[in-house]
């Protein structure tokens, strides 16, 4: 307590038991005194306890200051250890570190004659920091440079209390280190207030054994190499980031390397940018809108017409009724050796109106399906089109199948989806032994959450042989069933909050590993996988690219 207030105090005290003494009788007097006298014996023992405190304060500060000389000049200060008083949580430091940046520049503004250092310490995998007063003091009396210095810590105290509440600052000794500082200094402040201690299982190896190479991540045993084991594949992968950030790069050199491993690749091109990213060594099956890969929509009818009703009416965004309608014309269609819009129309005819909305459902169901029979449509679909019979000749090898072409976007979803069902299909019939990955670029278009179908699929078809490999720049569009069924993901740069919430409820993921993905670099990325214990930052192969 300062000597300023006690002598305040005590007349307040004095008043107020010249108040009671007057108003009360004779009888509680006794009383009165007991309670002045507690009161003023509280003061008294209150002031000698402050007194000493401040007293072993000035020891500690005193016997913590150092004296450094050189050749020319003398300099006295003291160090101050910063300390947290929160946790360390991604939270608690980002509240720390603001504290500390406003502590800096309240001292960057202060006139006092001292100079101020902050510094942090990293040694053996410790982390701290510091803060170092000093002043020049060639000529200075002693009492009066400690003095100087007494004063200016407790100035600093005083406002590290007023606007750093979470921050303490203990004296220390000085080390017998060396350390030189800069003559100048850059112009980033770099703080860190809490110690922080790694662990060496921080450190440790990270990686296991992997078929497919990916990249390099580093660890404490500098850049390791790092990929994905080849039996993990049918665990299905997700690919995902924003435009330009290297999601195609790394879909095409995982495709590579697993084709290299005896896989077949399909991919579906939605842009009709895979071809370039292919090397010439590696011989592709391309199709496009001239070397066009057509379906046979009859037999897709025939073999399961509950999936073609679901990839319909996702498609073309049918409503119940009409869903409930287009099962009843397929079940007649798939008698008929040749499916066109004559006989869809036909059989919408003959199907009786009972009612308005019938007749109302009948016509939206027929214009909705006029683009399958229209001139890109017939290009799509024919009778001699990909048949489960003749599937293995046509997606044997490398193969890429150029959408990018077919103009109307739900056309090029349904046929899409129709490849990925003939595949299905060909291996849940005929179970052939070699693997097939499956790469669906711009996968949003696909697996939306209103699917049943996709969803179904990528949840059972993996005990087949059939990978399927998501490729999308909003994971948030994609439907959970798939996020869930992709057990491995690669994250490139994403920017959206949406997108990042996404990743993060699907990998358990915290909000710092989260709040940096905005910030990879091209062909950087978070990779989570099966044989890895826990999600890593790595960088994407890039070879130089040949046009094919």
């Amino acid at each position: 307590m300062e000597k300023g207030r006690v002598i305040p105090i005590l007349l307040i005290i004095g008043s107020i038991f010249i108040i009671i003494y007057r108003y009360l009788g004779s009888t509680n007097r006794i009383s009165i005194y007991i309670i002045l006298f507690t009161l003023i014996s509280t003061i008294i023992i209150s002031y000698l306890l402050n007194k000493k405190i401040i007293k072993i304060n000035k020891i500690v500060l005193q016997s913590n200051l150092y004296n450094i000389i050189t050749d020319k000049d003398q300099y006295c200060g003291i160090i101050l250890r910063i300390i947290g008083k929160t946790d360390t949580s991604s939270t608690s430091r980002s509240i720390l570190e603001e504290e500390l940046r406003k502590l800096s520049m309240s001292l960057a503004r202060r006139q006092s004659g001292f100079h101020y250092v902050f510094t942090t310490s990293i040694y053996e995998g410790k982390m701290g920091s510091a803060i170092i007063i000093y002043k020049k003091c060639n000529d200075e009396d002693k009492s009066s440079l400690i003095s100087d210095i007494e004063k200016e810590v407790n100035d600093v105290y005083n406002i590290s209390r007023a606007i750093s509440p979470h921050l303490d600052l203990i004296p220390s000794s000085t080390s017998s280190t060396i350390v030189p500082l800069p003559s100048i200094f850059g112009n980033i402040p770099y703080l860190y207030a809490p110690e922080r201690t790694f662990s060496p299982s921080t450190n440790e190896m990270l990686i296991y054994e992997y078929d497919l190479p990916l990249g390099e991540a580093m660890s404490s045993f500098g850049r390791t190499e790092v990929g994905i084991k080849l039996s993990d594949l049918t665990r299905h992968i997700g690919i995902f980031g924003s435009t330009g950030s290297g999601k195609s790069t790394t879909a095409s050199h995982l495709a590579i390397q697993a084709f290299k491993k005896g896989v077949n690749i399909v991919i579906l091109d939605w842009h009709g940018e895979y071809r370039e990213l292919i090397p010439n060594d590696i011989n592709i099956m391309f199709y496009n809108k001239i070397n066009i890969l057509k379906i046979n929509l009859n037999q897709i009818i025939s073999n399961d017409i509950n999936d073609a009703v679901d990839i319909f009416g996702d498609v073309m965004q049918l409503t119940d009724p009409q869903r409930f309608l287009l099962y009843t014309v397929l079940n007649k269609l798939k008698k008929n050796p040749e499916l066109s819009f004559k006989n869809l129309l036909t059989i919408l005819r003959n199907i009786e109106e009972t009612s308005n909305w019938i007749r109302d459902v009948k016509y939206a169901l027929a214009r909705k399906f006029f683009i399958l029979f229209g001139k890109e449509g017939r290009s799509l679909f024919s009778t001699d089109g990909l048949t489960l019979d003749n599937l293995e000749s046509y997606i044997n090898g490398f193969v890429i199948i150029d959408i990018s072409n077919i103009k109307n976007t739900k056309l090029r979803r349904l046929y899409g989806l129709l490849i990925m069902k003939l595949i299905s299909d060909y291996y849940m019939e005929k179970k052939p032994s070699k693997k097939t990955m499956i790469i669906v670029d711009e996968a949003h278009n696909y697996f939306s959450e209103k699917n049943d179908f996709t969803d179904r699929l990528v949840s059972e078809i993996r005990k087949y042989g059939i990978s399927f490999c998501i490729v999308s720049q909003s994971p948030s569009s994609l439907s959970p069933e798939i996020m869930k069924n992709t057990n491995i993901k690669i994250v490139h740069a994403i920017k959206s909050d949406i997108d990042k919430r996404s990743i993060r409820e699907s990998l358990s993921l915290d909000e710092r590993i989260i709040s940096s993905l905005d910030k990879l670099d091209v062909g950087e990325a978070l990779l989570s996988a099966p044989n890895i214990k826990k999600a890593i930052i790595i960088n994407i192969k890039r070879k130089n690219i040949k046009t094919n």
